[in-house]
């Protein structure tokens, strides 16, 4: 029997150090995935070749030990699952739009690629409504990070076991499904529909963004400033 654990009040540094770094290469990423998109008049990925693209909610992942994906990630899925518009949603049955609750059943079943420890797991992030579940990975992951807002996953990041996987066979695999990438850097590259960015960055791992949330959060974020903005200029005009 599992030993109770309570979640931990404030993510780990390691934790809170992914989150910082994904926003900042996602705040990039986006805009240059945007005019890239913008210049080309459809969405990123596109340009893949007959009998290459991937269709919506297909898994780019290292190649399975088994095969096999957990009974409890084929079934139940959310019914917020986000529509990729050609790109991934998922990992292993872990889908963008999921509950935690339900990832964290998913996590639970696959003891292939995941040491999931239950809700010791699980961190509150300094921003509001957000929570992260940061887990110790197993074979080809090294370590997975889960990212909600308002209880709804909205970023999965997998940094990969470099032992076991390298960036050159991520990178063969992802263009065979999904073309050249249209955003590309000495750091990442990147594929971006109207809805879902796909990443691979270095030095070795895949990230997976909803970016209707990730936009949502960032307008918050910008709508909060500005009336901080506008209370510090009340204050000082009190002088």
């Amino acid at each position: 029997m599992k030993t109770p654990r309570t979640s931990r009040p404030v993510a780990s540094n390691l934790g809170l150090a992914v989150f910082l770094t994904f926003t900042l290469v996602l705040s990039g990423a986006a805009a240059q995935a945007a005019a890239a998109q913008a210049a080309g008049g459809k969405p990123a990925g596109g340009s893949s070749t007959a009998g290459t693209a991937a269709a919506p909610g297909t898994v780019a992942s290292p190649q399975a030990a088994t095969g096999a994906v957990p009974a409890a990630a084929a079934s139940g899925a959310d019914a917020t699952a986000i529509q990729g518009g050609g790109m991934p949603t998922s990992f292993r049955g872990i889908t963008l739009g999921m509950s935690m609750e339900r990832v964290k059943q998913v996590l639970e079943a696959d003891t292939d690629y995941f040491a999931y420890q239950g809700d010791a797991d699980v961190s509150l992030l300094p921003s509001k409504n957000q929570t992260l579940i940061e887990v110790v990975g197993l074979s080809y992951v090294k370590r997975a990070f889960f990212q909600f807002y308002k209880n709804r996953l909205f970023t999965i990041i997998l940094s990969l076991n470099p032992d076991r996987m390298d960036y050159y066979s991520m990178y063969r695999q992802l263009v065979a499904k999904y073309g050249e990438p249209p955003v590309l850097n000495p750091q990442a590259m990147s594929w971006t529909s109207e809805t879902v960015q796909l990443s691979l960055e270095r030095p070795l791992s895949v990230k997976y963004i909803d970016l209707t949330t990730f936009n949502t959060i960032q307008n918050a974020s910008t709508a909060a400033k500005a009336a901080d903005d506008i209370r510090r200029q009340d204050f000082l005009n009190e002088f």
